[in-house]
């Protein structure tokens, strides 16, 4: 399939060199903006804590998303789910220019009264996507933090309506075996956890484990360890060094909890580290809001519920 570079009004567009930055915050460090311009760039496998809501200005994104692969081409909406595993990059090599705003579950609940479930990953409406990305200037250009927490509700407001035009999919349900086991690997994500041990914890053969745990989650368990390793890790960096959370997660080195990071959100741990502390100290509260993340990352799992299957 063959997709030209074009913006959301249909013009062709120039392919441009690849850039992709990952921003927190001034107002609330848990709060991050990423910005991609990529061609051959693909970030692979992971999650996130929060919701993520994205717009797509150039060319077609490959969206990986619940084992499904969708295209969201330029004036397409994205959503995603907290824990909602994912991958994402350009569908062809003309490359694709995008952004995403990742936005804590307690945010979002706050404004919606409740815990949404975006039903769909994509939705192509280049009116609606006009409107969000005003949406996403004006959050650039808030000035006060109650002007920038008013712009939050307004971005997550017009998700959740845009949420209602999606056509319902169909969503896999996490039988009771691999409901206790997530809750297994969450209770033990810093220790060794080989296909042996996980196996017996469920009771089945390692190959039975394989197969239905790639069925539900669209990846191994061994491959679901490492991206939930990644995305603790990111959050460790709040109060500890990267040397200290590559040593206490289970990564081989720094260098190698480092090249996992930058794959997966584009940002190095240092570097990540630095504009979490420089936020912090800027923002009163900061850190208090970054415990109510950690404390609800669990709790919101995008979790479907059980069937009583594997």
């Amino acid at each position: 399939m063959k997709f030209c570079l074009e913006d959301a009004e249909g013009r062709p567009m120039p392919a441009a060199k690849e850039t992709f930055h990952l921003l927190c915050s001034e107002h609330s460090p848990q709060v991050e903006r990423f910005r991609a311009n990529v061609s051959t760039t693909h970030f692979p496998a992971h999650v996130h804590d929060g919701y993520v809501v994205g717009l797509v200005h150039r060319g077609v994104q490959k969206l990986v998303c619940q084992s499904e692969t969708y295209f969201a081409q330029a004036g397409s909406i994205t959503f995603l789910n907290p824990q909602e595993i994912h991958s994402a990059g350009a569908a062809s090599s003309d490359g694709v220019t995008y952004e995403t705003l990742h936005i804590p579950a307690h945010m979002v609940e706050m404004v919606a009264q409740a815990q949404p479930l975006f039903r769909n990953p994509v939705l192509h409406s280049p009116v609606l996507a006009r409107q969000l990305a005003q949406a996403f200037h004006q959050l650039d250009s808030a000035g006060t933090k109650e002007q920038w927490r008013a712009k939050i509700s307004d971005i997550v407001i017009l998700a959740l309506q845009a949420q209602k035009q999606t056509p319902e999919r169909s969503r896999t349900e996490y039988g009771t075996r691999i409901q206790h086991l997530l809750g297994y690997i969450e209770d033990n994500i810093t220790e060794s956890l080989s296909l042996k041990v996980l196996s017996s914890v469920v009771g089945i053969s390692q190959q039975h484990l394989i197969r239905s745990f790639k069925c539900v989650l669209g990846v191994t368990p061994h491959d679901y360890i490492q991206l939930q390793k990644v995305a603790l890790a990111k959050r460790m960096l709040q109060d500890l060094s990267p040397s200290e959370v590559a040593a206490l997660t289970g990564f081989a080195d720094q260098s190698h909890f480092t090249r996992r990071l930058k794959a997966c959100y584009g940002i190095t741990p240092s570097l990540y580290r630095k504009q979490l502390q420089s936020r912090s100290n800027s923002s009163p509260g900061a850190r208090a809001a970054h415990a109510v993340c950690v404390a609800n990352s669990t709790r919101n799992r995008a979790m479907p519920p059980s069937n009583g299957r594997l």
